[in-house]
């Protein structure tokens, strides 16, 4: 969780201050799709943390991508607050609502369908597809998109997505070295080294 030294989330305490207040437009609605993709990835591998909860192996990595998912929904909702005052290039949001309610369709069909996933495989399979989906490239997007000093000169905005996938593309296939070759295009998709699943 992003915090500013106090228990509670960063954009939480801007909005108390009245420094960001969320727009309600188009591309500000995108984004507030976006941030329920984030949050259902976070229930999906939550609800898997608790599942594997005596592999300690298993449970580390999916408790981590659940606050790595969280971390998202927060950084996508400082994001949207700080859209108004021309601070938002919304011709780069907007051509993403149909895509983000395709993968929204998607990622919900999951977390309904979690109890099938039941092996190692099927669920480190299931992070993969899950990562493979445009979630990430709509996470990046709308950070570019936001016109903010704020968001340009926080290094977690700009690292978050890639951090992300670099830690999915290590741990898997030190998990089940039988899925390096999907790691390795997974990184490859994102622009990072297919080196780092090797």
């Amino acid at each position: 969780m992003l915090l500013s030294g106090r228990e509670q989330t960063f954009l939480a305490i801007l909005k108390e201050e009245h420094e960001i207040q969320a727009p309600d437009d188009e591309p500000a609605r995108v984004i507030e799709t976006c941030i329920g993709l984030e949050l259902c990835a976070k229930r999906i591998y939550a609800t898997l943390a608790t599942r594997f909860a005596e592999n300690g192996e298993l449970h580390s990595f999916f408790t981590k991508l659940s606050e790595q998912e969280n971390d998202h929904a927060e950084l996508l909702g400082i994001c949207q607050a700080l859209a108004p005052h021309g601070r938002w290039f919304s011709e780069y949001v907007t051509p993403w609502k149909n895509t983000v309610l395709g993968i929204e369709k998607q990622l919900h069909r999951w977390e309904q369908d979690i109890d099938q996933f039941n092996t190692v495989e099927d669920v480190l399979k299931l992070v993969i597809a899950i990562e493979d989906s445009e979630v990430n490239h709509a996470f990046s997007t709308i950070v570019m998109a936001t016109d903010s000093k704020f968001v340009r000169a926080i290094d977690a905005f700009r690292d978050a997505g890639h951090d992300h996938i670099n830690y999915i593309c290590w741990t898997i296939p030190a998990i089940l070295p039988a899925l390096r070759p999907a790691c390795a295009n997974l990184a490859g998709k994102y622009g990072l080294s297919r080196k780092l699943a090797a």
